[in-house]
């Protein structure tokens, strides 16, 4: 079986693929803003292409792994 693989470029489509289950790999293609808090779950990878940012809301904790999770070239950037 071939991993499932989410591209997203809007935080709608960020916390849809993030809540799939089924989604083995989601890989943001731009800069998100205002995103609330999300949990991967577990196997998933978050990987970010073309130096994307994930700005996450202010007073939120950013994202959260589960089990087996890889986060890479991504910046994160959480408010105070």
């Amino acid at each position: 079986m071939n991993p499932a693989k989410g591209e997203v470029s809007s935080v709608t489509e960020l916390l849809g693929e993030a809540a799939d289950g089924s989604v083995d790999e989601i890989v943001v293609r731009n800069d998100l803003a205002d995103t609330p808090t999300f949990r991967l779950s577990p196997g998933q990878a978050l990987t970010g292409v073309g130096g994307a940012i994930i700005r996450f809301v202010p007073g939120h904790d950013g994202v959260e792994v589960s089990s087996d999770n890889r986060v890479e070239g991504l910046e994160l950037r959480t408010g105070l």
